[in-house]
């Protein structure tokens, strides 16, 4: 914020001076680009390097919406924002509940619609193709056959199915009680079980399109 506002005081100290803007803002961007050039960095900004990187120089790092919609309402950014007639405080502090909102609403309405999907399409899915595998084990067993390959195979897909169905519930209870942060992670730890299942479930039992049928075969 101090930076911001010490551009703003510059470029408003050239303008009243009769100083052309443009020449006056490339002037400045270069001094800007000197001044801080050693401490740019150009690597992926999504990567662990980056945040340790950032760590390393003490400069804030926000991995979350809510930690990011928290800056607009910071007593500096309230200040700037009056001093330069942007913002009042009140209009700021609005638009921040108003942001806050819309994204907690967004969050509670995807987890619904996880929710759904998950009860009604994923689980009966993976429960069938279970007891296709018991059915399977049972009848090779029957027949004198090794059954250890089918077997581990079905305990694979018994473990993510309890994955599942634990996700459920604690994505239930956050939905009951609009914990909008562990919504988020539990609808991370849903997904992840998911994905595993569905690169084990027949195609013909899977309720939804594949990653692979939405990139290449639409």
């Amino acid at each position: 914020a101090d930076a911001i506002d010490e551009i703003c005081s510059e470029l408003e100290g050239a303008a009243k001076a009769g100083k052309d803007f443009n020449v006056s803002l490339q002037a400045l961007l270069q001094k800007i680009v000197k001044k801080h050039k050693r401490i740019l960095f150009n690597g992926d900004n999504y990567t662990e390097e980056w945040h340790k990187e950032a760590e390393r120089r003490g400069l804030p790092n926000l991995k979350t919406t809510p930690e990011a919609l928290e800056e607009i309402a910071t007593e500096a950014a309230i200040k700037l924002f009056e001093k330069h007639k942007v913002l009042s405080r009140t209009e700021t502090t609005s638009r921040y509940e108003v942001y806050k909102e819309q994204y907690e609403k967004t969050i509670i309405f995807e987890t619904g619609v996880a929710l759904d999907m998950a009860r009604t399409m994923i689980v009966p899915a993976t429960l069938q193709y279970q007891n296709e595998l018991a059915m399977t084990v049972t009848n090779l067993k029957n027949a004198g056959q090794d059954t250890r390959s089918i077997e581990a195979i079905l305990k694979k897909v018994c473990d993510l199915n309890d994955q599942v169905l634990s996700s459920i519930k604690k994505l239930d209870d956050a939905y009951k009680s609009h914990a909008v942060a562990k919504m988020i992670a539990n609808m991370t730890e849903l997904r992840s079980a998911v994905d595993a299942l569905e690169e084990i479930v027949p195609r013909n039992l899977w309720p939804l399109p594949t990653y692979a049928e939405m990139l290449f075969m639409l």
